[in-house]
């Protein structure tokens, strides 16, 4: 017999039910974040359209699972943040380079373990390999070699693919979407 609760449309509905449950209680246990702060403003920058965890509204002001949970943890430590915001390679480049204290989710690689310091993880994410409806023959890492692969710019699957040489043509692009619209 079929396990109903390990379905797409199971997981996808545990996943909005668990993010809603983590929402309220974030927002109903902190304090107001106006409060004053008991040390410098944390600088921080925000992803523009990642998705739950990362969003920039149109008035500029960065939300989502991640940048929420990173209030909420400065805001118990009667701290302040401000989010700076833009695609991914430019938030990542400001982390190395210290324009920015901290980021609310990065992607622990071997690459990154020697540039920045890591708290334990709050979640776990896989990658995926996407393809046009109707393409065959790519089932694996492997089946990619001799094709063109985008990639977000500076993402995690940019570094693993280009961790060693396995054929494939590797563009990138500044988001997600990008790529994923051009796919299409």
């Amino acid at each position: 017999m079929k396990n109903p609760f390990t379905s797409p449309r199971s997981a996808v509905a545990s996943g909005i039910l668990i993010f809603s449950f983590l929402w309220v209680f974030f927002n109903l246990t902190v304090q107001d974040s106006r409060a004053e702060s008991s040390g410098p403003m944390v600088i921080s920058a925000a992803e523009i359209d990642y998705p739950p965890f990362s969003i920039v509204d149109e008035t500029g002001r960065a939300y989502g699972f991640s940048v929420e949970l990173m209030r909420t943890a400065l805001a118990a430590m009667n701290r302040s943040v401000t989010f700076k915001s833009g695609p991914w390679h430019q938030v990542r480049t400001w982390l190395e380079t210290g324009e920015v204290d901290a980021l609310p989710l990065v992607g622990r690689t071997r690459e990154r373990e020697a540039l920045f310091d890591f708290t334990f993880p709050y979640m776990s994410l896989s990658g995926a390999i996407v393809v046009r409806k109707g393409t065959t023959g790519i089932q694996r890492l492997n089946d990619l070699k001799g094709r063109q692969v985008a990639v977000m710019k500076g993402d995690n699957a940019e570094e693993f693919l280009r961790r060693e040489d396995r054929g494939i043509d590797i563009i990138t692009r500044p988001s997600f979407d990008i790529a994923l619209q051009e796919l299409a």
